[in-house]
This record gives structure tokens, sequence and C-alpha cells, in this order.
């Protein structure tokens, strides 16, 4: 069950883990983490009166209102309501946001949709999303009011780098709240570009390298920023945003496995990550400089089990996220069928 999205309410202190296709999954589609009150809710968002409560790709939470994107291109807002025991989110409006002007594919078919969202961010003013033409090298950063849905800006990516022979998406992450802007990585026949937008224009660009590690994660505090990334070589690796990008690298003192994360808060990168040690399995979190990018004190153990049979995709932790609400960290993943939340100091 890997496939669900976060949301962090910062008004009412709430996460919201929601599940990308509620539509073939019911039971837990959503679930509402009431961090001030020790509370789990679970609610309800797809049915068939609402086609679109399903095949999410990004959302955003505000005072219990979700706002959200789907695959289908369709943006909405839902309200929950009380039915029996659990919640229910109504759609009380929709837009519909396809990259081409009064084109629907809010009832279209998979195979109908020539368009693909391949990266997402969400912050309380705008919902960016890299659209790439199907089967073509033809991409576009869109960005809409998240709370109106109003199409705010498109960016033509292909001239902004020349028109390459080649470009194709090179996949990264961003810590949570380190920009307001937009940063994704695109590939030529000349290398791996960085690339940071606002809603209308292109704000960065830099050649990398010919190659540049997959999967980092965006880490920044004001002028200062760089990618992070953890190796299955037990260290964690920090990559300038330069041309060339210089790599640094740090050794963990844990044997540091598939499902980790890394987060940031004031003064430190936060990594969060799955372990072994010969005997113990579980979750460990570690903070580093963010000027020298050092160990900050010992890793601090969030969770172990003892494995009782070999480690794979199946029985290992998934849907790994954590938030920091007011000054604690609130850790959340899933093991087979079991859901966790840890809190840390």
């Amino acid at each position: 069950d890997s496939y669900r999205l976060y949301a962090l309410d910062k008004e009412t202190q709430k996460v919201y883990s929601l599940h990308e296709t509620p539509q073939y999954y019911s039971g837990q589609e959503l679930l509402v983490f009431d961090t001030q009150n020790d509370k789990v809710e679970r609610g309800r968002i797809y049915s068939k009166e609402q086609p679109d409560a399903t095949g999410f790709e990004t959302f955003y939470v505000q005072r219990d209102t979700l706002y959200t994107l789907n695959s289908n291109f369709v943006w909405a807002k839902y309200v929950p309501k009380r039915v029996k025991d659990s919640l229910f989110y109504q759609q009380i409006a929709r837009a519909e946001v396809a990259p081409v002007a009064n084109k629907s594919y809010r009832k279209a078919s998979y195979q109908d949709i020539e368009y693909e969202i391949v990266q997402t961010y969400t912050t309380a003013e705008c919902m960016y999303f890299l659209v790439q033409k199907i089967d073509t090298k033809e991409f576009q950063v869109m960005t809409l009011d998240t709370k109106t849905g109003k199409i705010e800006g498109k960016i033509p990516l292909n001239p902004l780098l020349d028109n390459p022979k080649k470009l194709e998406h090179h996949t990264q992450d961003i810590a949570t709240g380190a920009t307001d802007n937009f940063v994704f990585q695109l590939k030529t026949e000349k290398g791996v570009y960085f690339l940071k937008c606002n809603a209308t224009k292109l704000l960065e660009k830099i050649l990398l390298g010919k190659k540049f590690e997959w999967g980092t994660t965006y880490l920044s505090w004001g002028k200062k920023q760089y990618y992070g990334d953890m190796d299955a070589n037990d260290t964690f690796d920090f990559y300038s945003i330069a041309s060339p990008s210089q790599k640094h690298s740090v050794s963990s003192p844990d044997d540091i496995y598939d499902t980790r994360i890394m987060e940031q808060d004031e003064d430190a990168i936060v990594a969060f990550y799955e372990y072994y040690d010969g005997f113990f399995s579980g979750l460990k979190m570690q903070r580093l400089d963010k000027d020298t990018q050092a160990l900050k004190g010992e890793s601090i153990l969030l969770y172990q089990y003892f494995p009782v049979e070999e480690m794979s995709s199946e029985n290992s932790l998934s849907t790994l996220k954590a938030f920091k609400i007011n000054g604690q960290w609130h850790v959340f993943f899933t093991k087979e069928d079991e859901y966790f939340w840890v809190k840390v100091k």
C-alpha cells in the first residue's frame, strides 16, 4: 500500500493520508491524524456521484477543506460531512485544467488522455505540476491557484532548453516546506538540468552534469540549496546545485535499507531510514548540520522489530512521511497491513 499522499493542515495540525486511488481501495481511503488530541479518524471521499475523487496526483488541506488535483486534470474542493461515525468528504467545487484549452479529460478513459503529470508540488498558494505529452519529449509546467483551481501560468520548457533532441524527466523529491517555488530536473543530450520556476517564469537553470544521481531530495534554507540522498553504502550524500555538481558524503553508523526520506527543519537536515543491524530491523532518525552536513548527535531509534523472515518489499516499511509540528516530529509509515504513528522530540 505505497500509494498514499500526505498533507499537513497547518491550522488544525492534522495530518492527512490519502490513498491515490480510493475508487479501488475502500476502507482506509483517507486517514486523519489529529496530532493535538492523539486521535485518528477515517474518512471516505470516493463515490459514484463523485467520480473525480480518485486518481489523485496531489492535494492540500486547510481548515479541514481538501483541495485536490487528479490525473484527469480536474481540480476539486471537498468539505467533510459527518455520516454516522465517519467522515465523508463532499465535493463542493471543481475546475477542469487540461493542458489544452477547452479540452476536457474529466470522463476520458486512461488511454484517451494525451498528457501525463510526472511531478507535483503544492503550497498554500500554488499547485505546481510538470506535464509531459505522452510519447513525446514535450514538457510544460502548469500552476493553479491552490484554493480556486484557476490556471495561474503555463511554462513550455522545450524552448527554454533550446529545443533539445532528447528530453526526459529525471526523478527527485522536495523536502516539505523547502521552497515556495517549483524545482525539478530534466535530462537532455547535454545532461541533467536543475530547473526552478514560479507560476509564470523560469528562475534558475543549471546543468548539474552529464549524469546525476536519481531520486535525490531538494533541501533549501534561503539562498542555501542542495540535494541530499542516502546510499546503500550507508552514507548520507549531498550534491551541490552548480555546474558541475560536487558530491560530499558523510558516513552513517547504521546499515541503511530501502525505505528512507530526507526532511529539514530550521537548522538541520533530518533523515529517516529503515535499518538492519543483523538482528533487529526498524526505523531510525538522524540529524545533520545544514551548513557542514556533519552528523548532529547519535541516531534515534523510532521503531524496531525482529524480522522473522527475510526482508522483502512485502514485509519492510513503506509510505514513510514525517512532519514537524510544534517542535515535535510526527512520523508515519506502514508495515504489511499495519499503520504506525511515532512521535519524537
